[in-house]
């Protein structure tokens, strides 16, 4: 039972991983400082409450319960997620009942780490590897905005209110829809709650073929003087099967203390991206 367990985990880590690597390769909600009657404001003063909104604190830890439905089966493991801003995002999988790190997806400013302890093998890829990150201006920091509840403008490592003429804002009744402009691969659309100026859904679309990543944000809770969102939906479509994932965060924290790099042992084994993907999938 627990081989077949394990097995079950190590697929939902290849599964989440590849979400990642094939975008990149081709409680009650409780209100924290947020003001009423954002939805009166001009366009260029809504963005700049939907920025001021966004989470501030240098770093992030949390519990988090992975769930996964693929083909009618529901696969779920608790893992832990950290991150620093503009520095690292850090999830870990662990194995049940001992709490064993299982397996660990890292993401930084010059690479995506992803390593299965379980076989001692590992998969290290330089964004300078992957042709997408040299033929678009999709970076680390647009990962790191899915995972933080930002908007963002591919290729800049922020936002501020001066950059207000690289989106268009349209108000749709109760929700504010945000997009970037004069972008010829990709689609970038935000939507926003228009009375607190909240993020709750990013997409991400290429142009030319049916990919959509969607990331969603819900069940928002007080993180210092900040919302952050407890619950993240995210899918992948456009592939052979559509990916579909669910992040249910707990005991979140503003909280650093802790390695930001991770020490890959001697006895690991470096293996291909495809190679990797491959085996964690078809288990």
């Amino acid at each position: 039972m627990m081989k077949t367990q394990l097995a079950a985990y190590a697929r939902l880590m290849g599964l989440f991983a590849c979400m990642l690597l094939l975008v990149t390769s081709c409680k009650t909600s409780k209100t924290v400082g947020s003001s009423q009657g954002l939805d009166k404001l001009s366009a260029a003063n809504y963005l700049e409450a939907v920025i001021k909104n966004s989470p501030d604190f240098e770093a992030f830890t949390s519990r988090v319960k992975f769930n996964l439905n693929l083909n009618g089966k529901n696969i779920s493991v608790n893992g832990i997620l950290r991150m620093k801003h503009n520095d690292v995002i850090q999830l870990s999988l662990l194995m049940p009942v001992l709490r064993t790190e299982l397996g660990r997806l890292e993401i930084t400013k010059d690479h995506i780490l992803m390593i299965d302890r379980m076989n001692r093998r590992y998969v290290q890829v330089p964004y300078g590897d992957l042709k997408f990150f040299a033929d678009t201006d999709v970076s680390f920091y647009t990962l790191q905005s899915l995972f933080w509840n930002k908007i963002f403008i591919p290729g800049k490592d922020s936002v501020s209110i001066n950059d207000f003429p690289a989106f268009s804002v349209r108000r749709e009744s109760d929700y504010t829809e945000i997009e970037v402009k004069k972008s010829k691969l990709f689609t970038y659309l935000f939507m926003t709650k228009s009375d607190v100026g909240q993020l709750t859904e990013s997409t991400i679309g290429l142009r030319s073929k049916d990919y959509r990543l969607n990331w969603k944000y819900r069940d928002f809770q007080a993180v210092e003087s900040k919302n952050f969102p407890s619950r993240m939906n995210v899918s992948f479509k456009g592939g052979k099967k559509p990916i579909e994932a669910e992040l249910v965060l707990s005991r979140m924290a503003a909280n650093g203390d802790w390695d930001a790099r991770t020490t890959i042992p001697n006895r690991y084994k470096q293996m291909d991206v495809d190679q990797l993907l491959k085996q964690l999938l078809s288990l």
